[in-house]
Order: structure tokens, then sequence, then C-alpha cells
């Protein structure tokens, strides 16, 4: 976009090659299978607790258990994969000095905040009481609160990350695309996905609307553990591909 609006040679000048970092991949693979192996056999507990309570042998599936439970075993374990998303970010910051990293470990702890405090369920639920707007058909007011305290959240998540990712280049430039990807897709699981779920349990009525629920309810989210899993990998990759095993003598961190 920024080459687009340059004037002169800088609209005839090709766009810089992103290259991968060294190493990236092969590392962001390794983590990313682990995590997602955890996440699957997670979500196959949840579904099996869920047969076995709809067949009578159980009583309900436990809350520690329950992919969409709050303080479950399975949202504590996106809790664990936002802060080593943050906490990788932040060694590679202080390993390279590239503002970039310091600008995505803010991000991510300010994800964790939301997830673990649950800010913009509380916030909106006080919002929903100032409003009477309904986005769409089965959608509360409460639904109208908390998408705005979503968009104020990533307005500022904007605001931190604009600057550093538009001047990232070479293997930073490569993290940054991948970011990106990994953001949209959080939009995609965490805001369009709850919002259709909250829509179906609104309208839909029937035998089948207990088994819409749980579906809907595992896609969105189990894609939220998928995605915590992606961006877990990818920070852990950054560390491993952009810091050096030992660091030079006399370097400096540039904040």
């Amino acid at each position: 976009m920024t080459a687009l609006v340059c004037c002169g040679a800088g609209l005839t000048s090709p766009s810089p090659k992103i290259e991968p970092a060294p190493g990236a991949g092969p590392v962001f693979r390794r983590w990313l299978l682990a995590f997602l192996v955890i996440d699957l056999l997670l979500i196959a507990d949840n579904v099996v607790l869920a047969v076995l309570s709809k067949l009578g042998v159980i009583d309900g599936v436990p809350q520690a258990f329950k992919v969409a439970g709050d303080r479950s075993v399975p949202e504590s374990f996106n809790y664990v994969k936002w802060t080593i998303s943050a906490f990788m970010l932040l060694l590679t910051w202080r390993g390279t000095g590239r503002v970039l990293y310091l600008a995505l470990a803010a991000v991510f702890a300010v994800m964790l905040a939301d997830d673990l405090l649950m800010i913009h369920e509380q916030v909106g639920a006080i919002l929903s009481g100032w409003t009477t707007i309904r986005l769409g058909p089965g959608l509360r007011t409460q639904d109208t609160g908390e998408l705005a305290v979503f968009g104020i959240i990533a307005a500022i998540c904007v605001m931190i990350l604009a600057v550093p990712f538009r001047r990232s280049d070479g293997p930073d430039r490569w993290f940054a695309t991948r970011y990106a990807m990994i953001f949209a897709a959080l939009v995609v699981v965490a805001v369009l996905m709850d919002a259709v779920h909250q829509a179906v349990a609104g309208w839909m009525t029937g035998p089948l609307t207990p088994y819409a629920d749980f579906a809907l309810a595992l896609a969105e989210d189990g894609g939220e553990m998928f995605v915590a899993s992606a961006a877990a990998a990818l920070s852990i990759a950054a560390y491993r591909a952009t810091c050096p095993s030992e660091p030079a003598s006399g370097s400096a961190i540039r904040p």
C-alpha cells in the first residue's frame, strides 16, 4: 500500500523481496505439530465425554474439559500459548533490538489479558445495558457490546503494530506477513464464528439445536486454539531464527 502512494521512482521500484527467515520454517512446523496434537487431544476428549453424556454413561461433561468452558483445561492451554508468544517475542526483541518484536509482544500481552480477564465479555455486558441495537437476527445486545469492545482492542493493536509492520523488511517482513495472517484468522474464529454461533443459537429451534450449538462452539473455540498454537509456534521460530545462540560481545540492544 505504501509503495503505491510514493511519488516518482517509488512507483516504478520493485517491491522488496520477502525472504524466509533461515531455519524458521522447520522450527515452526515442529512446534506447530506439537501444539496441534495437544489441541486435538483436548478437543477429542470433549467430544468423547459429550457422547458418553448423551448415552447416559456420565452425568454431563465436566466444566474442566469443555473446549468452550471458562477456565477449563483447553482454555488454560490457550493462556499458556499466548504467554509463550509474548515471552518469546520479548526475548526476540531483546536479542535483535527490532521494535517489530516488541510491538508483537505487547499485542499478545493484550490478547492474554483480554482472554484471561474476559475483558471484552465483561465490558460488553456493561455496554449492552446502554443500547438496544442488535446487529442481526438471533444476536443479543450483549453481542453488540462485545463487538464494540473487541473493535476498540483491535484498533489499539493496529496502532501498536502499524509503523513496525510498515518498516519491516527481509526476515522481519517474512514474520510480519505471517503474524498478519494469524491475526486475520483470529478475527474469523473469535469474531465472525462467535457471531454465527450466537445468531444460530438465538433463532434455531428443534431437536438438532443442541448438536448445532455444540458443533459451532467447537469450531469457534477449537479454531481459537489452533490460531493460538500457530502464534506460539511462530514466536518460538522467530526467536530461534533471529537470535544467535551466542550473543556477540558488546552488542547493543536498540530500544
